[in-house]
């Protein structure tokens, strides 16, 4: 679903350079990104999410629709450390994000419903940005990317600032969206700890 070949970036300031890298990934594939702080990680992740553009190598997708930059882009999700502040309620945030995939009414309300309950969010639906800890953040942040369904899901360090109770249950919950029987996807995963991620992943780079 996704190949990367001899990617490179150079930022202009020169102190920094990225690969080459080389990356083949499969539908259903979890692959651990390890490095320590400054070692590119966030900048591969913004290259192959399309947020950043590469001095050199070549990126090819096998994806349903990839006829222009839009309906590639639609087709990515890409997570990163720090997300937006949202308003409102987390329940209201869901719906929100389904209706803009042209999903409403009672359809819109049943599916928001599963994917709270799925993703351990039901004593958090009614509750707002500043009440849910950083944990229950990247959780609701999972449950909008199930809702729009990518086939390529891109996590920028999910796992830092939480506890260890935490950490597996969110690595649970990535396994069981890369390996969905009815819409597997693919998932790139970052992190600073090889042992955080290892015991999920299907390949280290």
């Amino acid at each position: 679903i996704l190949m990367a070949k001899g990617l490179k970036k150079t930022y202009k300031n020169g102190i920094f350079s990225l690969g080459p890298v080389d990356i083949n990934l499969k539908r259903g594939e979890l692959l651990g990104l390890v490095g320590e702080n400054g070692n590119g990680k966030t900048t591969l992740l913004r290259i192959l999410a399309q947020e950043l553009r590469h001095d050199a190598g070549t990126i090819a997708f096998a994806l349903p629709k990839k006829d222009n930059q839009y309906d590639l882009r639609s087709q990515l999700a890409y997570i990163p450390q720090r997300t937006p502040k949202w308003y409102g309620s987390l329940k209201d945030n869901l719906k929100f994000t389904l209706s803009s995939y042209g999903v409403v009414g009672a359809d819109n309300e049943a599916r928001v419903l599963m994917v709270i309950a799925r993703m351990g969010l039901w004593k958090y639906r009614n509750l707002n940005w500043n009440q849910l800890s950083s944990g229950y953040k990247m959780r609701f942040e999972l449950a909008r990317t199930f809702l729009r369904c990518p086939d390529i899901l891109l996590l920028d360090e999910p796992l830092a600032n939480l506890d260890v109770m935490a950490q597996q249950t969110i690595l649970e919950d990535l396994k069981s969206l890369a390996n969905s029987l009815s819409e597997p996807m693919a998932v790139i995963l970052s992190s600073q700890q090889l042992y955080e991620v290892e015991k999920v992943s299907d390949k280290v780079l």
